[in-house]
């Protein structure tokens, strides 16, 4: 009763922290979609559908903040519970303490794509773990959903939720090694085509979201490999032109919205050369990963290790910006 009253104390704290909830670029975009009911794949429409049925409830973000909290602090407890239910008090303290990392804890209050799948992958994650075998089928069918609102936030979280996926089934259905690879193929099958469903349910606008991963580590393996992998691109020195555009801290360099000239090899540049040479890109992708794989990895954990803000040398941006 303690811990519970706790994580609803820290709950309150939160969400009255950041009130109503903070909004970015990318979720005054959301909040736009979700007005108009116009979606984009840009952003996950299954997110600003999402929103636009909680404007019924109340405008703004404050509904979308509400929802990440309790996603947050829902997964968390159930960890809690299944700690305390292995008499493992320290370990739900612990727990406890996690939660309260400054990161996470500032970006909930942020209205993102990125905060409410981190809500969602810890909800399936609690919920796997309070589940008992052959019982609490309702359980597993929430987390399963979980999984699924987590695989349409972004199109790579599907690797995230596959070993959930599998863990969430009865124990009996992934038994051996056979029953083990079936399940698996029919949670990558599922996680891969409910994205894609909700797409077509929505009706959102294609825009080639995907090439925006593609290009930014076609970008990171040329920074790290001295190895221009671009397609053939209308650019005089593609490893030195796109020095200028590389960063670790985000791909945004590359995007569509940047007007002014510092980057001559940005997402508008790319996908044209692909359509023009017929390009799959993603055996572009794939080619570049296997050929350079340590340039990958470099690009790679730089990036993980600037966005966690464990090893930095210069200034990044706050979790909150508009702060």
């Amino acid at each position: 009763y303690i811990l519970t009253l706790a994580i609803c104390v820290a709950a309150a704290i939160q969400i009255g922290a950041y009130w109503p909830g903070l909004l970015h670029n990318d979720s005054t975009l959301q909040y736009e979609q979700a007005l108009s009911g116009h979606l984009s794949d840009w952003h996950p429409p299954l997110m600003a559908w999402i929103w636009r049925q909680l404007l019924f409830v109340h405008d703004g973000p404050a509904p979308m903040l509400i929802l990440q909290a309790a996603l947050y602090w829902g997964g968390f407890g159930l960890l809690m519970r299944w700690a305390l239910r292995q008499q493992r008090r320290s370990l739900a303290l612990a727990i406890l303490a996690c939660a309260f990392f400054p990161l996470p804890f500032a970006w909930i209050g942020s209205i993102l794509k990125d905060s409410m799948l981190a809500g969602a992958l810890l909800m399936a994650t609690g919920l796997f773990a309070v589940v008992r075998d052959g019982r609490d089928f309702h359980l597993r069918a929430i987390g399963i959903l979980m999984l699924f609102v987590a695989a349409s936030l972004r199109f790579n979280a599907f690797f995230a939720c596959i070993p959930l996926f599998v863990m969430m089934v009865p124990a009996a259905w992934r038994q051996g090694r056979g029953k083990l690879a079936a399940a698996t193929a029919v949670a990558t099958l599922s996680l891969l085509i409910f994205p894609v469903a909700i797409t077509k349910l929505v009706r959102n606008d294609a825009s080639d979201v995907k090439l925006s991963l593609i290009i930014y580590d076609l970008g990171g393996i040329t920074e790290y490999s001295g190895v221009d992998v671009f397609p053939v691109l209308p650019v005089t020195d593609p490893i030195k032109v796109n020095h200028g555009c590389y960063t670790p801290r985000f791909w945004d360099n590359y995007g569509w919205w940047v007007k002014d000239d510092r980057c001559a090899m940005g997402f508008n540049v790319v996908r044209d050369a692909l359509s023009r040479s017929h390009q799959d890109p993603y055996r572009l992708w794939i080619d570049a990963i296997i050929h350079h794989p340590f340039a990958y990895a470099a690009h790679r954990l730089v990036h993980f290790n600037t966005n966690i803000r464990f090893i930095v040398r210069r200034s990044i941006a706050r979790p909150i910006w508009n702060v």
